[in-house]
This record gives C-alpha cells, sequence and structure tokens, in this order.
C-alpha cells in the first residue's frame, strides 16, 4: 500500500510588499479564492506516482484542484474532492497597530505560530485541526487499502499533520513531507519489506 503526498502547485496570488494586518487579512482571502499560477514544471516521479494511483484526492480549493489536474490532465475519473483535507486555517488577530507592516509569509508565520499555541481566533484550534488530520488519515489509509495506491493533493501545513498521524500507525516513508510544490513524498505499508524500501529523498528530482 502507497499513500503519497503532493502539495498544490504555487498560487497566482503573490506579493513580496509589505502590507499591515487588514491588507493581509485581504491577501489571504485572494490566495484562497485565486488559482494556481500555470507555469510551473512538475517533477517527474510526480507525474509517475499519480499515473500509478487508483484514485487521486483533492482538497475543494480551486489551487488544489488545477493542480491535481495539470499533473494528470483529462483523468477526472480517477479524482475526489474532500473537505476533510482542507489547509488548517489561520488565525487573524485585527486588533494589531496598522503602523506595523510585514510581508504576508512573516504574517503567516506569525500567525501560524499564535495558532499551535492554542490562540485560535475563529477558526478551528489546533487540537481540532490534530484531530481531522487523525481522521484524514485513517480515510487515506481506508482507500490505500481498498486502491493500494492513492495520492492526496493537499497544502503544506495539513500535509505535514496528515503525515505525523501515519507515521504512528506504522506506515514508513521521509518526514516531514516535502513541502516544495508539486513535489511528491511516498509512506508505504504492508507487504513491501524494509530491505524493498526506497527513500523518497531518493526518488526526488529537485
Amino acid at each position: 500500500m502507497e499513500i503519497s503526498f503532493i502539495r498544490h502547485g504555487p498560487s497566482c496570488c503573490k506579493s513580496h510588499q509589505k502590507c499591515n494586518v487588514t491588507q493581509f487579512k485581504k491577501w489571504i482571502q485572494n490566495y484562497d479564492q485565486m488559482g494556481m499560477f500555470k507555469d510551473t514544471v512538475v517533477s517527474l516521479d510526480t507525474i509517475r506516482k499519480c499515473r500509478e494511483a487508483a484514485l487521486m484526492i483533492t482538497s475543494p480549493p480551486v489551487r488544489t484542484v488545477q493542480s491535481a489536474r495539470t499533473i494528470l490532465p483529462g483523468m477526472e475519473k480517477k479524482m475526489m474532492e474532500s473537505n476533510m483535507f482542507r489547509e488548517a486555517e489561520l488565525p487573524i488577530f485585527e486588533h494589531i497597530p496598522s503602523f506595523i507592516r510585514l510581508k504576508p509569509h512573516t504574517w503567516a508565520f506569525f500567525f501560524r505560530l499564535l495558532w499551535m499555541v492554542l490562540y485560535k481566533g475563529k477558526v478551528e484550534t489546533y487540537r481540532q485541526a490534530v484531530r481531522r488530520a487523525q481522521k484524514a488519515s485513517e480515510i487515506l489509509s481506508e482507500y490505500a487499502r481498498i486502491h493500494g495506491k492513492v495520492v492526496f493533493v493537499g497544502h503544506g501545513i495539513f500535509n505535514r499533520m496528515v503525515a505525523k498521524e501515519l507515521k504512528k500507525q506504522g506506515w514508513k516513508g521521509e518526514y516531514p513531507p516535502c513541502r516544495h510544490h508539486f513535489y511528491c513524498t511516498t509512506y508505504v505499508q504492508g507487504e513491501r519489506g524494509s530491505d524493498e524500501y526506497v527513500p523518497p529523498s531518493l526518488n526526488r528530482q529537485r
């Protein structure tokens, strides 16, 4: 059995300009609503894993669905969407003085740290996201049991959380999964012996 994790392609929403927290909130909304930057190279290993898989699962955002279709155009019959696999949302504390300006990815890192120390804002807590990741890992394991090989096209943080749960269940693979867009990390379990196992890092094309 194999479960492969792929992070979606890069979003069309890019900015290197500093912004205040109100502007960052709008940036996040745009990031979630916009699709994928299409001129991106997909690694051959990623394409091969997707071709071999009997099922490809994505979260609902446009960028993940477009990413799956980019990897395997015309193969919608083997794809399914599930909100269970959505990214862990960022809480945004809006009462930060407007004169404080940071780059979007710095804001994201800051709020992700707050989220992990139990500040939730209006989104699910870290503990709730962990429970969702546990459930998602069980679903992926069941799909792998039925289909043999499955692929999950998802998001950086939630991919990592689900992979951690799989490792607890005895799945073998490199942790954390690769955060590069369109790169693949595979976890294996079952008849394949440890002496036959090839670490995903050896298969990655960088």
